[in-house]
């Protein structure tokens, strides 16, 4: 079952879950190996925030913004914010750890939840679509291991997609970008 831990921020899955994860973003591998195109050259950040930005310059790319405390493990404070993604809601949470704090890791959280609301897409249709999305900004060479795939760019920085579905229709989808040492 999809739990998240308000103290850590974190989703988990069963056992039995991952299984059926593994296998849609399997498919989503045969979906995608068509779409041949170029990988991006450096993954620095997400829609303004760059890894490594002071609390002060995260809150100028995003007026009204301010650092505050969330659940994840590791993390000082976020900036959280609601924005779309594509057609779908999404909470972002740009998180910073050190002293003194800078950006270490952006996440985005698509929600598949209230089966019952109209406009709920199903989990199952958010992962092949964010897949899309993916590769279609960061190239077909991505790597998957159990219920992620990740494409790494060769001058630095990462982005996953982890999907978190219980069913078809219930679950999360969770995008990290997150930096790296380039090759």
């Amino acid at each position: 079952m999809l739990n998240r831990s308000s103290d850590q921020g974190k989703w988990h899955l069963t056992r039995g879950d991952l299984k059926f994860v593994e296998l849609l973003l399997t498919s989503l591998v045969c979906v995608l190996s068509s779409a041949a195109i170029a990988q991006v050259d450096k993954i620095d950040g997400y829609d303004g925030f760059v890894f490594g930005m002071t609390i002060e310059q995260a809150t100028a790319v995003r007026p009204g913004s301010r650092l505050e405390p969330c659940g994840f493990a590791g993390v000082v404070g976020c900036i959280e914010f609601k924005t779309n993604l594509s057609a779908f809601p999404v909470t972002v949470d740009v998180q910073f750890s050190g002293d003194p704090p800078r950006v270490m890791q952006i996440v985005l959280i698509v929600e598949s939840l209230d089966v019952l609301d109209s406009t709920n897409v199903p989990c199952t249709e958010v992962t092949q679509e964010l897949g899309r999305l993916l590769a279609a900004k960061y190239g077909n060479n991505f790597l998957i291991v159990r219920n992620t795939a990740t494409w790494a760019s060769p001058n630095g920085g990462a982005v996953s997609l982890t999907a978190l579905c219980i069913d078809k229709s219930k679950g999360a989808n969770v995008i990290a970008f997150a930096p790296s040492a380039k090759l």
